[in-house]
């Protein structure tokens, strides 16, 4: 079967490749009775106060869609295969407004966080329709809410924040140009796919066997007696920034070196194991890439393996997850996926600056995805100025509080044994 089939109405339809493809496995694996949720939706709220034309905003997102292909897709499938179809044209976007119920601002608020959260649990119909999903909330004449949701399988984190930011110069300029800066994320698709086809790709596809020969994580089973306590509610983990960054100087590696060394041997005194693994998303950004500024799920996914030894030091220890994350970017183009265990990193102070809405600062705010029955644990690092703080995201009745506490008190102590121990070895560390 081609992989790449040019219908009669010019829609390109592309197989699944990297992120877009580990995003649909783990929305098929969701599958309930024949329904899907919203586990891999990804998505963002905003607060726009003053005078909000509601027509103008519509125009504003139809224009995004229309130069934007990774909006015009939907899923496909043949049997058991699965494909991006890309369409040519998609102009029945309508911007919904929702009325919040209240007697005060504060209540509707309230309820619109509510109503928000409960849009965010919900799948999109990406069979049918395109696989965005954003709404307006009226609190009052002069303020609003709205919900920017997007299918992960399209579009990744900072995607959305590229969306967002350009609807806003759309609406603030009607005439503003955006079109011919950013590069299709159905390129990416296509080279991805040739690569795959690749030489390269069979040696990548090698060292990846060679890599977890043998690694078989050990997940808990869900159990459904404990509550699914929403975990994105739950308190993250605050790491000192100045002394990740001196770990990093003296070691000569860099900060998220030293985080994802912390996590790693977090997660082997957590689970009494010196074998860990786990996978970390990328932007896939980097400063002069032409698919830099590109709206898509572009992001690549690599796994990291690390098996510690027992009178490893830790200069040893950084010198060796360095090497395992230098190997897994050259191999990056074959995608990850092997662990339960998801790492992804936001440093905030690089990412995108939305523009103002009608002069004022547009607030914005975290809708926390559905992750119930998703099969991993998520750390969430966010990383400013000021903090390196690290979340969790998963379904508590898989990883219980318990566990996820554990991690926090072990992390801290991770990051105590390097800062504080330079000669310590790994087995001095798990107290052995």
């Amino acid at each position: 079967m081609e992989e790449f089939v040019v219908s009669k109405n010019d829609e390109l339809e592309y197989s699944l490749q990297g992120m877009s493809n580990l995003m649909w496995q783990l929305d098929l694996a969701s599958v309930k009775d024949g329904e899907r949720n919203g586990i891999v939706n990804v998505g963002i709220g905003l607060k726009l106060r003053g005078d909000l034309d509601v027509s103008k905003m519509e125009r504003s997102i139809q224009r995004l869609i229309d130069n934007t292909d990774s909006m015009r897709g939907i899923i496909v499938n043949r049997g058991e295969e699965y494909f991006i179809k890309i369409r040519k044209y998609y102009k029945d976007f309508k911007l919904e407004v929702l009325e919040v119920e209240g007697n005060s601002d504060l209540e509707r608020e309230q309820n619109a966080m509510q109503v928000i959260q409960g849009s965010m649990d919900r799948a999109i119909d990406v069979f049918n329709n395109i696989p965005i999903d954003i709404k307006l909330y009226r609190i009052n004449e002069q303020y609003h809410y709205m919900l920017f949701k997007v299918h992960h399988c399209f579009t990744d984190a900072v995607s959305v924040l590229l969306s967002v930011e350009t609807m806003l110069k759309l609406y603030d300029n009607e005439s503003y140009e955006f079109s011919t800066l950013r590069e299709p994320f159905q390129n990416l698709l296509q080279e991805d796919y040739e690569y795959m086809m690749s030489e390269n790709a069979k040696k990548s596809i090698q060292y990846w066997q060679e890599e977890f020969e043998g690694y078989s994580p050990k997940p808990p089973q869900i159990d459904y007696n404990r509550q699914c306590i929403k975990s994105g509610d739950l308190p993250p983990i605050q790491l000192n920034l100045e002394n990740i960054t001196s770990i990093a100087t003296l070691n000569r590696t860099s900060d998220f070196n030293v985080i994802m060394l912390i996590l790693h041997l977090a997660l082997a005194k957590t689970n009494n194991s010196n074998d860990i693994g786990t996978t970390y998303l990328i932007s896939n950004r980097m400063n002069g890439s032409k698919y830099q500024d590109t709206i898509g799920s572009i992001a690549r996914i690599i796994d990291t393996r690390y098996i510690f030894e027992e009178n490893e030091k830790i200069s040893s220890m950084h010198k060796k997850i360095r090497s395992k994350i230098s190997k897994g970017l050259n191999n990056c183009r074959v995608a990850g996926g092997r662990t339960p265990y998801l790492i992804t990193y936001l440093n905030i102070v690089n990412e995108v600056n939305l523009p103002k809405f009608n002069g004022l600062p547009v607030e914005t705010f975290l809708v926390k995805s559905k992750r119930e029955d998703c099969g991993i644990l998520c750390f969430a690092i966010i990383k400013s100025n000021d903090f390196i703080e690290i979340g969790f995201e998963t379904d508590t009745r898989l990883f219980s509080l318990e566990y996820l506490n554990d991690i926090k008190k072990n992390c801290i102590l991770a990051e105590q044994f390097l800062n504080n121990q330079a000669e310590s070895t790994f087995k001095e560390y798990m107290g052995k």
